[in-house]
């Protein structure tokens, strides 16, 4: 079982955005994602015009998830081509199905 980590950042529809840093653990195509609001991260730009900063602090904004909260889901996926799945290099696209919360519960 592999439990790979990372942060993803959700926009929002009213331009917000909420960062979260999380942990998965999965056992072939299910996969269990948990993890908390983050309050930001910084990304590297691989492009923009002449003079652009080469980083960019990305932060979590959202008074709806506030940095603490904690983030649960199940997804699953499948891909057309399972044979990449028993290399090093893994998948290079996969569907995803499933749902993730974000929230309290005090």
């Amino acid at each position: 079982m592999e439990t790979p980590q990372g942060t993803g950042v959700a926009s929002w529809p009213d331009g917000t955005r909420t960062v979260v840093d999380y942990t998965t653990s999965s056992v072939g195509p299910a996969v269990n994602v948990q993890g908390t609001v983050a309050p930001s991260v910084t990304v590297t730009l691989v492009s923009g015009p002449v003079g652009s900063p080469p980083t960019q602090t990305l932060t979590t904004n959202n008074p709806s998830f506030p940095v603490g909260d904690g983030v649960q889901g199940a997804i699953a996926f499948t891909t057309n081509d399972p044979s990449p799945c028993t290399t090093a290099a893994g998948l290079s696209s996969v569907s995803l199905e499933g749902t993730i919360g974000i929230g309290s519960t005090g």
